[in-house]
């Protein structure tokens, strides 16, 4: 029997799944961020080696015969994390919206528009010509961090439901369900404990991501403050969009553009509101929402491999993996 390991480690989680050449899966592991623009080094190690022991723990020890890595983060932490735990034959690195677009749509070139804990609009394939593109940007719009830019990403939505909260407290803004629903989920006695809450954490941005659920039971609420946070995060992650299709201007043949990442599972508002912006801004891709998650790159990766259809890979990697089916 060979063994498949496939990994996928942002800002928010590390998540891994252990499977074999016919797509059983024989392990799962699931642990925080190791991303080190939102955690600590060590932070991210722990999370990593967490990570790698759910998935190994029932075949500790047995080599791997093809390891897929989608990390943004410490790649050589990563590897050396793995090789102490098993023999490694072989690694397949994955870029990030390289993993996204052949677990989502099970292609391997296409438009991303990226927002997880951080955001990005990527084009993912050929580029004719880079010597016209601006300081060598090529395909990509953001991927600058949450400080630089990252607007539309989980941090930025938590990030604009902490100021709103804040104006709203002061009495400077629309009172908002979110203040209540922020009290109830850190365990505030008053608003202003969130100060220290905040800064006080090691990983402030991380802390603010995690909101993105938060603001989304808001929005279904009918919380109007919420609901134009997410519909901004959308317009936000269209205007990157379209500025990569204006950069790149043979991208305006593509009909489609993958909708990846955690930040997108807030609320349907966002997804609306990005598809109305692409519009209004001549832009004809339509967004789609992903087949799965991207660590399932690993498995239909496998399968494609194998020479199965793609439609077969689909339903395949659905009833093999149920747990990385996407279902907003």
């Amino acid at each position: 029997m060979a063994l498949y390991l496939s990994i996928d480690g942002g800002g928010t989680k590390c998540i891994a799944v252990l499977f074999d050449e016919n797509l059983t899966l024989l392990g799962k592991g699931l642990s925080g961020g190791i991303n080190t623009t939102q955690n600590s080094p060590e932070t991210a190690r722990q999370h990593m080696a967490e990570c790698l022991d759910q998935a190994l723990e029932s075949h500790m020890g047995q080599p791997l015969h093809l390891t897929y890595l989608n990390l943004v983060g410490d790649r050589v932490m990563m590897e050396q994390l793995l090789r102490e735990r098993v023999e490694v034959n072989a690694i397949h690195h994955f870029s990030e919206p390289g993993a996204a677009l052949l677990a989502g749509m099970l292609a391997q070139e296409g438009l991303v528009a990226h927002a997880g804990t951080g955001s990005d609009a990527f084009w993912v394939g050929d580029i004719p010509s880079l010597k016209d593109i601006p300081y060598e940007r090529g395909g990509v719009v953001g991927s600058w961090g949450p400080i630089l830019g990252d607007q539309g990403s989980g941090a930025w939505i938590g990030q604009q439901a902490l100021l709103h909260i804040v104006r709203a407290v002061d009495g400077w803004d629309t009172p908002t369900l979110m203040t209540d629903l922020l009290m109830q989920e850190w365990g505030l006695a008053r608003p202003y404990d969130m100060v220290p809450k905040v800064y006080r954490n090691p990983a402030p941005y991380r802390l603010a991501a995690s909101l993105t659920k938060m603001v989304g039971r808001a929005a279904d609420a009918g919380d109007e403050p919420a609901l134009n946070i997410l519909a901004q995060a959308g317009i936000q992650m269209a205007e990157q969009t379209a500025c990569l299709v204006r950069r790149l201007p043979y991208l305006a043949a593509q009909k489609q553009v993958l909708c990846a990442g955690g930040a997108w599972k807030s609320h349907i508002r966002m997804f609306t509101a990005f598809g109305e912006h692409l519009a209004k801004l001549g832009i004809t891709a339509q967004p789609v929402k992903p087949a799965f998650d991207p660590v399932a790159a690993g498995p239909v990766h496998t399968a494609l491999e194998q020479g199965l259809p793609p439609e077969h890979v689909r339903c395949l990697v659905a009833q093999r993996f149920p747990h990385l089916v996407n279902t907003w």
